[in-house]
């Protein structure tokens, strides 16, 4: 059965049920169910059902003068405990040479490989060599990041 929108219902205090409100809301659950982002989580174990995606932004000190700097996500209690999430990330860095190459590498809290505790991300900028001090320094940044665990 296919759904083509979802309508929002709502109910005021002491109003009868309505029969088109109710069938209203059983097309809203139809077009979720549909409509869900589904995925195979392929880790530490194999799992279809039950995964979380968290996703978000870092905002980067400013880069020693070597070019790097270091930030930590942590997740919170958002996965379970033993689950080692799947994180891309990209990012974006304030001032510096246009078109400067970014090395953005992913580590765990003190372990190699990200877990449900959060992860580091180290962000490294390789700038031009020849270019004026002024213009190789990066004056902070941002990761955009995802993770996928369950």
């Amino acid at each position: 059965m296919a759904v083509s929108t979802y309508s929002p219902v709502a109910w005021n205090d002491g109003q009868e049920l309505e029969l088109d409100k109710l069938k209203q809301m059983g097309n809203n659950e139809q077009f979720l169910f549909e409509n869900m982002p589904r995925m195979t989580y392929r880790g530490t174990i194999n799992k279809n059902g039950g995964l979380r995606i968290a996703a978000g932004r870092a905002v980067m000190s400013p880069a020693n003068d070597r070019g790097s700097a270091t930030k930590q996500v942590n997740f919170g209690s958002f996965f379970t405990p033993g689950c080692q999430p799947i994180v891309v990330a990209n990012g974006r860095s304030e001032g510096g040479v246009y078109g400067s190459k970014k090395l953005i590498s992913i580590t765990g809290l003190g372990r190699s490989d990200p877990d449900h505790r959060g992860v580091t991300f180290f962000y490294h900028t390789m700038e031009n060599a020849n270019a004026p001090i002024q213009a190789r320094t990066v004056r902070g940044g941002i990761i955009y990041w995802i993770a996928i665990g369950w």
